[in-house]
Parts: structure tokens; C-alpha cells; sequence
């Protein structure tokens, strides 16, 4: 599987084109904040002025200006800021996945028929390329055609993206099954080398390789988000996430092997070293990603596509996306997006956009004005009630 962040290389249609980045500096004049006040399941859609709190690092904040979002309509203002806020929508389909689930042809219609609307921008980022919707789209083709077309490219990079990664399953299934069955003389080797002592370098190694293949780049994410700093508007990240599994040999089999290599050290050496090889550091920072996404007004919705292993005689395979998992879910959570784990990834998609339709949102300037570059966290609350509130974690204050 190659890296999700990479540079467009080019355009599929006319219709989708490569996407650009920039960065620019934001001076700490007055800060947005979108929230989302949530009853259990539902939006509450009541509230004044008065009822919000604000706190940056700590300390208690004038709150300037709200107002009630429906999509790209103001429900209801109370503020004294000349003009409307900036209501455009910025959509960012991030999709790393093994294999293209057939259930996606569900959420890419459902956006195109029920969310995208004139003025909207759409990004699309697989693990093969990155495009960007053309603003004249709508205006040239239908939705129907927009939508079809996505599917295809989504489809199309997901196959030539995971081509090593899919080849390098199969072999590490293979060797796995191998060292599961014991071995015997492996012929061509030298006298005493038996397959097991051939086999389980190969395994490693291609373990390792796998590893290097399916890791989400921290760094990238960070870049990513400096791009959007930028942009102006709700920036909402769907990021698809399909689970992984990872060849192992089977506990009792490992127990096995143990036992009738007493007397080799080389194998127990082996067996060792697969124990502490099993054992996977986190490769992602959360914090530094949340305060990255919070910086630039992004919403992280994580949309983690379950599906079950296949069996195979004499392997284990063991999840591996509990680093991601853990990761990103603490991002969404923060970043004020959607966590949901389901076989279904359209279920998963319609909760989160629903969820992203209604929303206050808040404008304070900043008591302590300083620009220190620091990262100043904020804290909204609802006085005198135990809503669940999404909302940005905070920025920094610099230039």
C-alpha cells in the first residue's frame, strides 16, 4: 500500500483536475470557532448568545458573535460584526484501502445527489493520486457522470496503488503457513540448515516491508494541513480507513515449535525475535496532528471500514490498524468530526455529513493578543447543561 499523501502526478478527466497546495500566515485578530451542541444523538438548535462560554487557555473569552448554521444558510445571528461569515464548504475524501468496497459506490452517489451543491469544493485523495472537482463540473455534467467517474478513479488507484502491497500478502501467507507446518530439509540449502531457519528471515523481512508500506505518513498530515490553513470556509476531512490484517503463526503452533527446538538455538533465537517483531510502536503523534488540524479549521471525520479476516489454515491474522485507529479517533474526537466503525462505509459517510450540516458558530477576540506562535487551547461550553460540544481544540498564535 503506498502513502496516502503524494503529489497529484495528473488529471483522470477534464472534470477532475490536480490539486494545488499553498500556505499562507493568519494574524490573531479574531477567531472562528464552529460548534456542535449535541443532545445524544440530536443537534440542539435552541440556544442564544448568552448560553456559550468561552475559554482560552483557561481564561474566560468574550464571545462577539454567533450564529446558526443550516449548510451554507444563517439560521439565526446574534452579533454585532458587519456582514455574514464565510459559509463555503470545503470537501476533502481521503480513501486508503486495501481493496475498493463495493459499499462506497453508495456514499459517492449519496454525496453527489444530497450534499455537493453549486460553490461547494471537493478534493479527492487516494493512494495513488490526489484530484480536485472543477468549479464548472455541475455546469458540464451531471451528477450521475460526476459520480460514476469518481467511482472509477477511486476503484483504479485502489488497484494499482495496493498492487505490492496485496503481492506481498500473499507471500507473507504463504511463509506464515510454512513455518506453521514445521518444515522439513530445504533443499539446495546448507547441511543442517533446515526451512525453518530459511523461512523465518523471510518472514521478517517481508513483515517489515509490509509495515513500511501501510504507514500513514505523520509528517504528511501535518503538511496537509499547513495547506489548508489558507482556505477559507468549513474544511471537513472525510478519511475512509479500511482495517488491516497481518499474517502470524497461530499460538499453538508457535508453542510447538518451542518445544521441539530446545536444542536449537538458532530457531529459539528466531522465535524471539518474532515476539518483540509483533510487538508495533504508534508512528503517529495525535497531539501534534490535533493541534495541526485545529490550527487550520479542519473537521476530521474517521471513517473506519470493518471487515472480517479470511481464513486460513494454519494462520492467524491479527489486525494491525489499532495504532491508526487509536490515533486518528483521538483527532476526530478533538478536531470536532465523526467517529464511526461499521461493514458499511455509506452508513458511516451519511452520519458524518449529517452531522456536519448544523453547527453554531462562535467569533472572540483573543484577550491575550500576543503573537507567541504558541498553541492556545480552547474550551467552549454550554452554561448550566450536559451537552456533548464538538468544536475546534485550539490554534496557534503567531503571524
Amino acid at each position: 500500500m503506498k502513502k496516502i499523501w503524494i503529489p497529484a502526478i495528473a488529471a483522470l478527466t477534464a472534470f477532475w483536475v490536480s490539486a494545488g497546495t499553498g500556505q499562507h500566515d493568519v494574524t490573531v485578530l479574531g477567531v472562528e470557532v464552529p460548534v456542535r451542541v449535541m443532545d445524544g444523538n440530536q443537534f440542539v438548535d435552541n440556544l442564544s448568545l448568552a448560553d456559550f462560554e468561552l475559554f482560552e487557555n483557561g481564561v474566560k473569552q468574550t464571545v462577539s458573535g454567533m450564529y446558526l448554521i443550516r449548510k451554507t444558510d444563517v439560521e439565526r445571528k446574534e452579533s454585532d460584526r458587519d456582514g455574514l461569515p464565510r459559509l463555503n464548504r470545503n470537501f476533502y475524501m481521503l480513501f486508503q484501502l486495501n481493496d475498493y468496497n463495493p459499499r462506497l459506490n453508495d456514499a459517492i452517489d449519496y454525496f453527489f445527489e444530497k450534499v455537493f451543491i453549486p460553490g461547494d469544493a471537493m478534493t479527492v485523495m487516494t493512494v495513488q493520486n490526489r484530484y480536485q472537482l472543477s468549479p464548472a463540473a455541475l455546469q458540464s455534467k451531471s451528477r450521475e457522470k460526476l459520480a460514476e467517474e469518481l467511482k472509477k478513479i477511486v476503484r483504479r488507484d485502489s488497484a494499482i496503488g495496493n498492487s505490492n502491497y496485496n503481492t506481498l500478502l500473499r507471500e507473507l501467507k504463504r511463509i506464515t503457513a510454512g513455518i506453521g507446518a514445521g518444515g522439513g530439509a530445504e533443499s539446495g540449502a546448507e547441511e543442517g540448515t533446515t526451512t525453518l531457519e530459511l523461512l523465518f528471515p523471510r518472514y521478517k523481512d517481508s513483515l517489515n516491508k509490509m509495515d513500511q508500506m501501510r504507514v500513514v505518513d505523520e509528517k504528511s498530515f501535518l503538511q496537509f494541513a499547513a495547506s489548508l490553513r489558507n482556505i477559507r470556509g468549513n474544511k471537513h476531512v472525510f478519511f475512509f480507513y479500511e482495517k488491516e490484517y497481518r499474517p502470524e503463526i497461530q499460538q499453538s503452533d508457535l508453542n510447538r515449535l518451542l518445544s521441539n527446538n530446545q536444542d536449537n538455538p538458532n530457531i529459539l533465537a528466531h522465535l524471539q525475535d518474532l515476539f518483540q517483531l509483533y510487538a508495533r510502536t504508534p508512528s503517529i503523534d495525535p497531539q501534534r496532528i490535533q493541534q495541526a488540524f485545529g490550527d487550520s479549521g479542519i473537521c476530521l471525520h474517521f471513517l473506519f471500514i470493518n471487515k472480517e479476516p479470511e481464513l486460513e489454515p494454519g494462520i492467524f491474522m491479527r489486525e494491525q490498524s489499532e495504532d491508526i485507529y487509536d490515533s486518528f479517533s483521538q483527532v476526530a474526537a478533538v478536531t470536532g468530526g465523526v467517529i464511526d466503525t461499521s461493514l458499511n462505509p455509506a452508513a458511516s459517510f451519511e452520519k458524518a455529513v449529517d452531522a456536519a450540516e448544523s453547527y453554531y458558530l462562535l467569533y472572540y477576540t483573543p484577550l491575550n493578543n500576543i503573537e507567541d506562535g504558541k498553541f492556545r487551547e480552547i474550551r467552549v461550553k454550554v452554561t448550566g447543561k450536559n451537552y456533548t460540544l464538538r468544536h475546534r481544540p485550539g490554534y496557534f498564535a503567531r503571524r
